[in-house]
Parts: C-alpha cells; sequence; structure tokens
C-alpha cells in the first residue's frame, strides 16, 4: 500500500456479549459477572472509602480490594460479587 492510500476498515457488529464474540466458554457468566462487578465498583468508587475500609465493609482481605478495584471481577464468583452488591445496601 502506497504511503497516501487508504484501506477500507472492515467491521463486524457484535452480538452484544463480547465474551461470547470472542468465543470464550462461559460467556453468559463472565458478562454477567462483568455487569454486577462494575456496579459494585461504581458504588465503592461513590463512597470514596479508602480499601482498608471497603474490604471490612465487604469481609475481604485489601489485596482483594485492589483486584475489585482494578476490575479483575474474574477473580470472584457470581455469588460472592452479589453479596458484595448485598452488603453495599
Amino acid at each position: 500500500m502506497k504511503k497516501n492510500e487508504r484501506s477500507e476498515a472492515t467491521f463486524e457488529e457484535g452480538s452484544g456479549n463480547v465474551f461470547a464474540d470472542l468465543g470464550l466458554k462461559d460467556a453468559d457468566e463472565l458478562l454477567a459477572r462483568a455487569k454486577i462487578g462494575f456496579h459494585v465498583f461504581k458504588l465503592l468508587e461513590e463512597r470514596g472509602l479508602p480499601q482498608r475500609e471497603i474490604a471490612a465493609l465487604l469481609g475481604i482481605r485489601q489485596p482483594e480490594v485492589s483486584h475489585l478495584m482494578n476490575g479483575h471481577f474474574n477473580r470472584f464468583t457470581t455469588a460472592k460479587l452479589l453479596d458484595f452488591l448485598k452488603r453495599l445496601d
């Protein structure tokens, strides 16, 4: 391709579940976990608590709070994430 030539971009419309689009096993579970985890993250972010206090509130250790706040929701089961929501009212 020459310097000033442009190639036409191609795209494919997604299904609404990026995990399914990537062909991952248990895509529905992964999407649910991501949605719940993000909701937990937003609630915690709004409270502006230090990680030590979040750990006490959620009943987990501080390193797990770090994973949660960094979006590593796959480290938690769906049940655990739902428990976090319950603890946050």
